[in-house]
């Protein structure tokens, strides 16, 4: 919607987009919530915790972000309706561009570090899996030779009690 098209809607229409554009950050901020006690909820246990505390301190600091964009653009809100009843269209138009921007910001760092994460994860899972390995073929190794020896001081029990 242009400038000259926002000039031209009633107060009543202003005002209705201003609820509209109110209730869609108040739906984004109970998501963020929802987010915040998914995450607050979860217990993760995994040997290397560097890892995990590297993820989690990148997501906190998207929800910070995540955060100051909500406080900005209410007060940008808070601007644009100081209580004597006018809309600035402008900055409506410009908060709303700003949310949109931020959002999709927002989105992009979560998909990145939940790249990096399932990726350091399918690593993590190879590296046990190699150590895991080598840990059975030492103990296979071990009893093996031990085998071996039992059966050498077998033979040679059977060969002395035979004399």
């Amino acid at each position: 919607m242009t400038e000259s098209e926002l000039k031209k809607l009633n107060r009543t229409e202003l005002l209705a987009m201003l609820i509209s554009i109110t209730q869609r950050c108040d739906k984004l901020e109970a998501e963020l919530q929802e987010a915040y006690e998914k995450l607050d909820g979860r217990e993760i246990e995994i040997s290397r915790a560097g890892t995990l505390a590297e993820a989690a301190l990148k997501i906190n600091k998207i929800f910070e972000a995540a955060d100051q964009a909500g406080a900005q653009y209410l007060a940008n809100l808070q601007r644009m309706y100081p209580g004597d009843g006018s809309v600035d269209a402008a900055a409506l138009m410009a908060a709303s561009r700003d949310m949109g921007a931020a959002e999709k910001e927002v989105q992009a760092k979560c998909q990145a570090i939940e790249a990096e994460t399932k990726k350091r994860c399918v690593e993590m899972v190879e590296s046990a899996k190699r150590d895991s390995q080598a840990y059975w073929d030492e103990v296979y190794k071990r009893i093996k030779r031990y085998n071996e020896t039992m059966e050498s001081m077998k033979k040679a029990l059977e060969e002395g009690s035979g004399k």
